[in-house]
């Protein structure tokens, strides 16, 4: 084996790390993503509107990675107002 050959053998290992890292993170977060859904229509549900406030919060901000929108906040309160 020659340098380029190690090179190219590091370079490609490199490559398919991150890779395996990058998808496994995607799905920590879609699991994670699904158990917050989850919180929020349960405290929809439940009639706990303070709660299903914060949980509707947590989840957008989640989705968002830290930018929750003024569209989501629309989409709380509708959710509020429907199951009254």
């Amino acid at each position: 084996m020659n340098r380029s050959d190690i090179f190219l053998y590091g370079l490609v290992t490199a490559i398919f790390a991150i890779i395996v890292i990058s998808v496994w993170a995607d799905v920590k977060r879609n699991k994670k993503l699904a158990i917050l859904w989850r919180h929020y229509q349960t405290s929809l549900s439940g009639g706990n509107k303070q709660k299903a406030l914060k949980d509707g919060r947590t989840y957008y901000n989640t989705l968002r990675r830290g930018n929750i929108q003024p569209s989501d906040e629309f989409s709380i309160a509708k959710d509020m107002n429907a199951v009254k």
